[in-house]
């Protein structure tokens, strides 16, 4: 049997159980938010073990980056190691904790693959993986955490101020607020006459704080001030100048031109009805190829899916920037995914063609990492003739790009900046030889005897 579907079943059999697991999770979630204590550690511990086995299971190199971000983070500020939803206000305008989150977000979206991702984050699934990568390194998993200690961050004088005790306890992300007041009663009724959710408990006063919307956290984690759902797209505005445009699996394009939205969408009924009228007309140049390029080609078959298959292959960040690069979204998912790579690492705008061509070249070489770094050196200074070096080794053999390729690695450790003018002299001695085969040995030769005079 083929391994690739092997891999596709087993993935898709460790996949059914996930959106049951988030969705008990959660349940339990938010029974510890209105009791103010979690609930059902037992049970919560069980489907965090369930649910930290499909994580092995799909496990992917690609999200090491995120993985190593998150403890990073968390290692210079150990109060996110105990993050929840509650803290995400506290936590956007720190250093660490928006490089935390944003990584956390996206490491969710790369394990859950959602539909929807708004949806997604409605049911705290960053939380919840959290809580997962937590038991796989050797900790509990819990269904909620408490606030930053207020010792800290609240001064002596805030403290014998009721109102502040609770704005601090609420600023710092717990889920309640318990204080000990001689005018407890009073207290209370003073802050419910405010809105909060306060009551009296002997001489203790309990305010609970609703958890924050989803709106909440992408703003922290994203920035997002405003998302707003277009049928198959999201609208997400993180300021004025800013705006991204999103898929519902949240791939994205972003905007980045002031005004974008125009003097008719300064409100968000105005940003809704100028897109329900004119489609993508508010949107800039930036934004409107991509806009133009999806909505005329949404309607190809199985478009979602496409896309879907090719974020499996390539991963979510190659995904985004070939979305973004004007690619036409039809090929996307029979695009080579070697070549994909291998022109993703070499900084390089992408093209079909030279996505077939990296492709072709990918299949002759055996140390790809290598090879970026010296192409990288050369910074694809183009062949007399107008033929680029990707064309170049496109159409050469197997054992002749082997030599190149370990020529051109071998310059670079030895000459480093120097590696672009050998290469300019490499190319002119190739095209002095009309047969690419048969100039192998004498261009190897004259690199070799070029080195030595550099």
């Amino acid at each position: 049997m083929n391994t690739k579907i092997k891999v596709d079943i087993r993935d898709a059999d460790l996949r059914k159980d996930l959106d049951s697991l988030l969705k008990d999770m959660d349940a339990v979630r938010a029974e510890s938010i209105a009791k103010g204590t979690p609930q059902h550690p037992k049970e919560y511990q069980k489907l965090a073990y369930r649910m930290s086995t499909v994580f092995k299971g799909l496990y992917s190199e690609q999200w090491d980056p995120r993985i190593n971000a998150i403890e990073q983070a968390a290692t210079e500020n150990p109060l996110l190691q105990n993050y929840d939803r509650f803290q995400a206000h506290y936590w956007k305008d720190n250093k660490d904790g928006k490089v935390f989150l944003e990584n956390l977000a996206q490491l969710a979206m790369d394990f859950f693959v959602p539909a929807d991702f708004v949806a997604l984050f409605a049911q705290n699934a960053e939380y919840h993986l959290l809580q997962t990568l937590n038991l796989l390194d050797g900790n509990r998993a819990a269904p909620l955490q408490d606030g930053i200690s207020l010792g800290e961050f609240v001064s002596l004088e805030e403290m014998q101020d009721p109102l502040k005790v609770v704005q601090a306890y609420q600023r710092l992300g717990h889920p309640r607020a318990v204080f000990k007041l001689s005018n407890a009663e009073k207290a209370a009724g003073n802050l419910i006459k405010l809105g909060y959710d306060a009551r009296l408990d002997g001489q203790k006063v309990v305010v609970n704080y609703s958890p924050p919307g989803v709106d909440t956290f992408l703003k922290a984690a994203f920035g997002y001030n405003e998302v707003h759902q277009q049928g198959e797209l999201y609208l997400a505005a993180a300021n004025h100048k800013e705006h991204h445009v999103l898929l519902k699996n949240g791939l994205r394009c972003a905007i980045d031109r002031e005004d974008t939205f125009g003097s008719a969408a300064k409100t968000k009924t105005g940003a809704i009805e100028v897109h329900k009228d004119k489609r993508w007309g508010y949107f800039n140049e930036t934004g409107k190829p991509f806009f133009e390029r999806f909505f005329e080609e949404r309607l190809t078959e199985g478009l979602a899916e496409k896309i879907a298959g090719l974020e499996s292959k390539v991963g979510r960040d190659k995904t985004e920037w070939l979305i973004n690069s004007g690619v036409p979204l039809e090929s996307i998912s029979e695009l080579p995914s070697k070549g994909v790579e291998l022109v993703y690492a070499a900084e390089v705008k992408p093209s079909l063609t030279l996505l077939t061509q990296a492709e072709n070249i990918a299949a002759k070489i055996d140390d790809f990492s290598s090879f970026v770094r010296a192409y990288n050196s050369i910074q694809a200074v183009e062949l007399p003739g107008q033929k680029t070096f990707w064309e170049m080794l496109d159409q050469l053999s197997e054992e002749a790009v082997s030599y190149i390729v370990a020529d051109l690695v071998q310059a670079q450790k030895t000459h480093g900046a120097k590696l672009p003018q050998l290469m300019q002299a490499y190319q002119e001695r190739r095209m002095t030889h009309k047969n690419a085969e048969t100039l192998l040995s004498s261009a190897i030769d004259y690199i070799l005897t070029v080195k030595e005079g550099i």
